[in-house]
């Protein structure tokens, strides 16, 4: 999971908060009994007291939020994505 989508995750995050200073992996679980794990959490400290917590899974529903970035002036949330268009 983090090796699959932690890059473009991180990017995200760096591209909201700024330059990452530190990555700490948190948590990580193996639901599905793979080989590897199948959901993650990573914590950020982009300085300045700027913190974010990423949540990746493959075991989640579609049903919540696929992205959502909450600030002290607002939220940012992206309901979900058609995969089907993507090349």
């Amino acid at each position: 999971m983090l090796l699959e989508l932690g890059g473009d995750a991180l990017e995200i995050a760096e591209r909201i908060a700024g330059p990452l200073q530190r990555i700490q992996l948190a948590e990580s679980a193996n639901a599905q009994g793979a080989e590897v794990e199948d959901e993650v959490r990573v914590e950020t400290d982009h300085g300045d007291g700027l913190l974010a917590s990423l949540r990746l899974s493959w075991n989640d529903s579609t049903a919540r939020p696929i992205a959502r970035c909450i600030g002290d002036r607002g939220e940012i949330s992206i309901a979900g994505a058609d995969v089907s268009r993507a090349r």
